[in-house]
Parts: structure tokens; C-alpha cells; sequence
């Protein structure tokens, strides 16, 4: 059973599995549970966050598995509730339950979104022809346009940029621009 904690509080302890595991709380002014972070010494973990209803009544809104550390790989992908931290972990995108993808400082800090909202069966691909796509069900709802270039793969850094570069090593696309 875990105590109540301050904001932004950091908790170590290590999973059955053997894993250590470095968990982060989140609370707004009232002091209310917004979202808890895991992260596993192993590279996976997940996060999750709360709303309120108006009642007052705690609400999870979003379960993320992390899935990749670093990327995706030219031919793979990632689906709905699933994640590719950085590095370090210090930023995440997920693939929200609500269709809309998004990068996070942090487990609180939105800081990039593809703004799309819809849910069925999303998926996020990086297709062998260097193209990203976002799908919901088979029509493609967001890409980066970078077809053209086999083998590219997407990477989430530790400078908080979400970049596509080519087999070559050359970035193609970027968050922040080129």
C-alpha cells in the first residue's frame, strides 16, 4: 500500500519480476492524483492519468505501455496505448486511447500533437518506404510525408525533437523543422 506523497514525488522499488522500478506522481492544485509514471529498469513501464468527474470522482483517462525505448524501426509500429520513450525516459510519445498522438516532457507536459481524435483501431507505422502514418482503421489520418526513402526510422531524442532520418543517417523530417 502506498502513501499519500508530495507533488512530483519520485518512488524506487523493485517490480516481482526483478526489474527496479523508479515510479513519479503528479498532482494538480488540490493536491488530486494526475498521473503516475513507471519506469522500469528493463525499459519498459507505463503511464497513466486521471480526470475528475464533476461528483469529484477519480477517473483514468490514459494507460500507456511503453513498448520502445529510442524509436521505431523502418517496417515497425506502435498501437493504441502504446509508447516509445527517450533514452533517458525523459520524454514519451504516445499513441493516446483517444486517436490523438503525443509527445511529453515529462509524464504532465504536452509539448507536440498530430491533433487527431480518432480512436478505432489507431495505429502509428513507420512504413518501409520512409513514410509515418498515423491510421485509423486503414485510412491514413496523419504522415510525415517522407515516403521515398527506404529503410528511414523515426526517433524520439533527448533534446524533446521527434526526427525521421533516412538509412543514411540524415534527418528528413523533424518536430522543430529542418
Amino acid at each position: 500500500m502506498l502513501k499519500a506523497v508530495a507533488a512530483g514525488a519520485i518512488l524506487l522499488s523493485v517490480c516481482s519480476s526483478g526489474y527496479a522500478e523508479t515510479v513519479q506522481y503528479g498532482y494538480d492544485a488540490q493536491g488530486r492524483l494526475l498521473v503516475s509514471d513507471v519506469r522500469r529498469s528493463n525499459g519498459t513501464g507505463y503511464a497513466a492519468g486521471y480526470g475528475y468527474d464533476k461528483a469529484g470522482n477519480r477517473r483514468v483517462y490514459q494507460n500507456a505501455r511503453v513498448v520502445k525505448t529510442g524509436g521505431l524501426a523502418s517496417g515497425t509500429g506502435i498501437g493504441v496505448g502504446e509508447s516509445i520513450l527517450s533514452p533517458s525516459g525523459a520524454y514519451r510519445f504516445i499513441l493516446q486511447y483517444d486517436g490523438n498522438l503525443v509527445l511529453y516532457a515529462g509524464p504532465l507536459q504536452p509539448i507536440w500533437s498530430t491533433s487527431t481524435f480518432q480512436p478505432a483501431n489507431a495505429r502509428l507505422e513507420m512504413q518501409g518506404d520512409g513514410n509515418l502514418v498515423l491510421y485509423s482503421d486503414s485510412t491514413a489520418i496523419w504522415a510525415s510525408h517522407t515516403d521515398g526513402h527506404p529503410g528511414a526510422y523515426f526517433a524520439v531524442q533527448e533534446d524533446g525533437n521527434i526526427v525521421i532520418y533516412t538509412a543514411a543517417n540524415q534527418a528528413i523530417w523533424a518536430r522543430f523543422g529542418l
